[in-house]
């Protein structure tokens, strides 16, 4: 995936003018978090979010929001409501929440 600088990842967020690292949400050592994945400064996945698929307006608003991991196995959801799963540290990811009913809220 992409390799970027320091500033790129916690400025831009590794290119969405106006996107944010999220910096409230705990994360393991290396991993950092905006609506991507990043592990050692390169990123582990594509933009999770809603703008991913489709154009969004405010796209600067949308974000992971909910992250956990253990091992390889990493959870990710998205303030759009999206939840995104890996078992394999990031290398495939599958949409979880496929076929849930829009805007169900997801507890971690």
């Amino acid at each position: 995936m992409d390799t970027v600088g320091r500033d790129d990842r916690l400025g831009a967020a590794g290119g969405r003018p106006g996107a944010q690292r999220h910096a409230d949400l705990a994360a393991p050592e290396g991993v950092a978090l905006s609506y991507r994945v990043w592990k050692d400064g390169q990123t582990i996945s594509g933009d999770l979010t809603a703008c991913g698929e489709m154009d969004c307006a405010g796209a600067e608003q949308h974000r992971i929001s909910a992250f956990a991991a253990a091992g390889d196995r990493m959870i990710a959801g998205t303030s759009d409501g999206r939840v995104w799963t890996t078992a394999d540290g990031g290398q495939s990811w599958e949409r979880a929440s496929r076929g849930c009913p829009r805007r169900t809220p997801v507890v971690a």
